[in-house]
């Protein structure tokens, strides 16, 4: 079997055609924790359930927008950053890799219409019981540090990141954020109904092949892990 570190080096994908759809990526806002189960055991390069990607990023600092464009053969080009502009644009590639997760819920630090006031060790947290399938996309994180965390729960869970709940929280904004990503002892089932999944890759290239402006929530995607107590039994009877 292909290991863990050379699957998200790689960059040969596959992908095929289906229908244009709506946006079904997860985002998170700073304090959001998501309690998610992988949809792919990211085992072997050819899995339509993820992919690696590749990102231009950049940002504007007169009107504080940030911009981003999948490094792809089908991508629009024609706009991106002059040579001359790109130090001062901070002008970068991120190399990232994304896969469908089923979402069973998140909890929020700030309220929103439709969440659920809970109380989660003494401290008040807001509810949203998603329920469905996103895509989750990943920085590798500073000095690896996602491809470390994920090795440590594959090797829990003998080889299969698709046996459990994993936490992905978001702390910080901006160029300070940083995500921990932790394995539970959650036992959530999944939905006994069949879902059609769109091909990762080629969802990335319908989305972002022409240079898109994300919010301030949605532009960083740095992994940092962190160990941290686990509140299981806790968390478990919220969703």
């Amino acid at each position: 079997m292909t290991s863990l570190d050379d699957l998200l080096s790689s960059s040969d994908t596959q992908t095929n055609t289906r229908p244009r759809s709506v946006r079904q990526e997860l985002f998170f806002k700073a304090g959001d924790e998501a309690y998610v189960t992988f949809m792919s055991k990211i085992d072997y390069k050819d899995d339509p359930m993820w992919s690696t990607l590749s990102f231009f990023s950049w940002y504007e600092p007169i009107t504080r927008k940030a911009y981003q464009l999948l490094d792809d053969p089908k991508s629009n080009k024609e706009h991106l950053p002059p040579m001359e502009d790109r130090e001062r644009l901070n002008f970068r590639i991120k190399n990232m890799f994304a896969l469908w997760v089923y979402v069973h819920g998140v909890l929020h630090e700030q309220y929103e219409d439709g969440y659920e006031m809970v109380e989660v060790n003494n401290v008040k947290k807001f509810k949203e019981p998603v329920k469905d399938y996103k895509l989750l996309a990943l920085g590798y994180g500073h000095q690896g540090a996602t491809r470390a965390a994920l090795k440590d729960i594959q090797e829990k869970w003998d080889g299969d990141l698709t046996k459990g709940v994993i936490k992905v929280r978001r702390d910080g904004d901006g160029l300070q954020t940083s995500y921990r990503l932790t394995d539970t002892n959650r036992t959530d089932e999944l939905p006994s109904e069949p879902h059609e999944f769109q091909d990762v890759l080629e969802y990335y290239q319908e989305k972002y092949g022409e240079i898109w402006q994300p919010t301030r929530e949605q532009s960083s995607q740095q992994i940092e892990v962190k160990k941290e107590a686990s509140l299981d039994s806790e968390i478990s009877e919220l969703f």
